[in-house]
């Protein structure tokens, strides 16, 4: 009897251990599957923040691509300006060269103008200095001639006095 006891516990043991193992079995099945839930609603949940993530990082490179894009333009109108503004200085430069050039040119036309006044200028002293030697030597001649003739006036009142006293005397 204790055999048929020891083998109903045994069995008893068995089914009790297998209804354990069963129970162990459904529990590993439903935590497997509330682990699989779970996975699968952190999953969706990382999904959902990396979809979040990705669209705010593409907004961003969107709105960097746009600033980028800008200052692009922005930096090509002022290079387009600065090469204006060096053409506009190279054309202003050439035309101040040329007003330069003429300028110098002109300078050189009056040295030269200069130089033939002086020449014509040094003539003009050269005659002029001669026609006052002219003169010179003519206010000498006419100064001589009104010499003789005041001698001549004195020699002839002198004379004409002689005459009126020979005349008075005769």
């Amino acid at each position: 009897e204790l055999a048929r006891e020891l083998s109903d516990v045994k069995e008893e043991v068995s089914r009790e251990v297998a209804e354990l193992e069963k129970a162990f079995a459904q529990r590993d099945l439903d935590l497997a599957a509330v682990r699989e839930e779970d996975l699968g609603e952190m999953r969706t949940a990382m999904q959902a923040e990396l979809d979040a993530e990705v669209a705010s990082l593409s907004e961003e490179l969107v709105q960097e691509r746009q600033t980028n894009m800008e200052e692009a333009r922005a930096a090509q109108a002022q290079l387009v300006a600065v090469h204006e503004e060096q053409v506009l200085s190279a054309a202003a430069l050439e035309t101040l060269h040329t007003q330069l050039s003429a300028k110098c040119a002109d300078v050189e036309r009056l040295e030269e103008e200069v130089g033939r006044a002086r020449v014509l200028l040094e003539e003009r002293q050269a005659t002029l200095a001669a026609a006052e030697a002219e003169l010179c030597g003519e206010r000498q001649q006419t100064a001589t001639l009104e010499e003789a003739v005041a001698a001549r006036d004195v020699l002839l009142q002198e004379l004409t006095h002689d005459a009126s006293r020979s005349q008075e005397e005769l």
